[in-house]
């Protein structure tokens, strides 16, 4: 991905040349391709390029149009480039070139603020409007594309990366301790905090205007959760999900050098792998062609799916590049965090580093995936709520018919009870059921760390992400998507993977995680995503005639905690060596002793959230003793 920063002053000092150029430099891995700046009086803007697509060949930014007095930067891809190229011809204003820069900034021309309700694709863009003397920021609807801000009363300064906000000497490394809770916790409710009080995170689809030393945030889109889609044949149902999976693949394929895929072997990355050939046989993909890329894990049987992601390229008779996991030192970990000032990067997510850099050398700069499958592709089990509200009862009837089928007339009932029932009862009955079972199971998750003003303010975050959309729900149900769509913690890892990627020198890109697929999610009857045999079962059905059946009939799904194996090992030790920086975060020293003592017992891999996290807190906050070993590079190793 390409790399944006900028600074606004509104003291007597001037932004320099220099500044800005120094900024850039801490992240030139985002800028292979140029680096350019742009500064005028108390303004700077800087801009690191990847070429990605065809146009973006012909694009340098920033981009300054003097007669309108406007200057954009803009990390970002659009998909309805032409779409919106017609829109904006048909109403009289001109678009010298096709950049997608040049297509936001007569978008802005025409509509001022609310050209962002007219973009669709991954963004953040930052446009600087001197006659107005007005910063117009935007995020993307997802939050694909990372932005972090500081705004204090001489300085509002923004950048792609937060580390480099740390750098600067207006801004303090002063905790934000209501996130650092959250993490400590693993409950994430905030998505605009950062581990930084002097440093925010605007959220994804939200504006930011600031016109003299005043900030303005707005929200401007959300799903439509009225939006029914409704066909008296299920072929027609899949027919539709196909078209909309297929224009959204397309549009994301677009890319001036081969389009590289993850396939591990499972439906989502296999199914949009097996769309991208399918596109390049009716000449509808926009790149000149498209490389598979897995995983190797042959060395632990619960992580391997080799044989899957195998089955998948044989059947459509192409290469599968096979490349092992990277596999870090704890103390790698520790010195990324110090380093970068942010706590939150997890093993399952670093150890297709070593995947993105082998992709990068064959040339590609585009790495397209399954991301966001697991969010919006299933959940099919509050169909039995959305019957119920809807009273559908024969529907309902005929679908507990096929799960007392299935599972037995017990557990059928079970999921009625569990997936219809019990989500009407009042939150003030499910959050203290979930916290006791959380705490139960897991010793090394939830609350029981935390000191009761700490448990206070994460209580208030969790009321405050409680929010409805503005339009409503259709059904109670449905809250379970929103909630979803709003996770704080999946926006955590959509920056991690989107991080790991640039730094790789590519550009992720999720069609699962786009506007189109979590409306149709939305959208679709629940019933249609339930089947008490396969999960996904629409999604499958689309499928067929791409997929090996041995593929479309797979029930099984990779285990990954094996990554965590050796750093827990690691991170355990260093954390009983380290009780006393752990209580002056306010901690329960004997909660975090009994939860390491377990972990040593009988480790959890992924489960141990809450050491993991406070591992990484500490090294972020630079709170660990002097230890030694490990890499201090950049990140860009790995076993290959």
């Amino acid at each position: 991905m390409s790399g944006i920063v900028g600074l606004v002053r509104y003291d007597q000092q001037g932004v320099t040349r220099n500044q800005i150029e120094s900024l850039l430099q801490q992240m030139a891995y985002r800028g292979p391709d140029g680096m350019h700046c742009w500064v005028d009086g108390q303004v700077g803007l800087g801009h690191a390029m990847l070429h990605t697509t065809p146009e973006s060949l012909h694009e340098v930014q920033p981009l300054h149009v003097p007669e309108r007095n406007l200057t954009l930067v803009m990390d970002g891809r659009l998909d309805n480039g032409l779409e919106l190229r017609g829109r904006i011809l048909s109403l009289g204003m001109s678009v010298p070139r096709l950049t997608d820069a040049d297509l936001v900034l007569a978008a802005y021309l025409v509509w001022g603020e609310a050209c962002v309700d007219h973009i669709e694709g991954d963004f953040a863009l930052v446009l600087w409007d001197a006659s107005s003397q007005r910063l117009f920021c935007a995020r993307d609807r997802i939050g694909h594309r990372p932005f972090y801000y500081h705004h204090s009363d001489g300085l509002f300064a923004f950048a792609s990366e937060l580390h480099l906000l740390l750098t600067l000497p207006e801004v303090s490394r002063r905790p934000d301790t209501v996130y650092r809770t959250e993490h400590l916790a693993t409950e994430w409710h905030s998505r605009e905090r950062t581990l930084w009080a002097d440093i925010k995170r605007l959220p994804a689809a939200h504006t930011l205007s600031l016109e003299g030393r005043g900030l303005r945030k707005r929200e401007y889109w959300q799903p439509d959760f009225n939006r029914q889609l409704y066909y008296s044949k299920y072929e027609d149902y899949v027919q539709h999900y196909r078209e909309v999976h297929d224009t959204t693949v397309q549009r994301m394929s677009r890319s001036h050098k081969p389009l590289a895929c993850t396939v591990s072997g499972g439906l989502d990355s296999s199914a949009i792998f097996a769309t991208t050939k399918w596109l390049e046989e009716q000449c509808r993909l926009r790149a000149p062609s498209v490389q598979a890329y897995t995983l190797d894990f042959s060395h632990n049987e619960d992580a391997n799916e080799l044989a899957y992601a195998r089955a998948v390229t044989d059947y459509l008779g192409c290469d599968l590049h096979e490349v092992l996991p990277s596999d870090y030192p704890l103390d790698w970990y520790l010195q990324r965090a110090e380093r970068r000032g942010e706590a939150y990067c997890v093993p399952n997510s670093t150890m297709s580093n070593s995947l993105r850099q082998r992709a990068a050398r064959a040339g590609s700069r585009v790495l397209i995936g399954g991301l966001g499958g697991d969010q919006w592709l299933g959940f099919g089990e509050s169909c039995y709520m959305e019957l119920l509200a809807q009273r559908q009862w024969g529907l309902l009837q005929s679908v507990w018919h096929e799960d007392a089928k299935a599972w037995g007339a017990a557990r059928a009932g079970y999921y009625v009870a569990r997936y219809g029932l019990a989500p009407l009862l009042p939150d003030a009955v499910k959050r203290p059921l979930q916290r006791w079972r959380d705490n139960r199971e897991h010793l090394a998750t939830g609350r029981l760390w935390l000191g009761p003003g700490d448990v206070d303010s994460l209580e208030h975050g969790a009321q405050m992400a409680r929010r409805k959309p503005h339009a409503g729900f259709r059904w109670a149900g449905q809250q379970t998507d929103w909630r979803r769509l709003l996770n704080a913690r999946v926006a955590n890892e959509l920056e991690l993977v989107q991080q790991s990627t640039a730094e790789a020198g590519l550009e992720l890109r999720s069609p699962y995680w786009s506007e189109a697929m979590v409306q149709l999610s939305i959208s679709l009857p629940k019933y249609l995503l339930h089947s008490p045999q396969l999960n996904r079962p629409l999604h499958r059905r689309a499928m067929v005639g791409r997929l090996p059946e041995r593929v479309l009939q797979r029930d099984s799904k990779a285990e990954f905690s094996v990554t965590y194996e050796g750093v827990m090992v690691q991170a355990t030790a260093l954390l009983s060596a380290s009780m006393t920086q752990s209580a002056e975060l306010g901690l329960r020293e004997s909660y975090i002793q009994k939860a390491v003592e377990a972990e040593l017992a009988e480790p959890l891999g992924d489960e141990s959230d809450g050491l993991w996290e406070l591992c990484n807190v500490l090294a972020a906050t630079q709170s660990l003793p002097q230890r030694g070993g490990g890499d201090s590079d950049n990140g860009l190793h790995g076993v290959d």
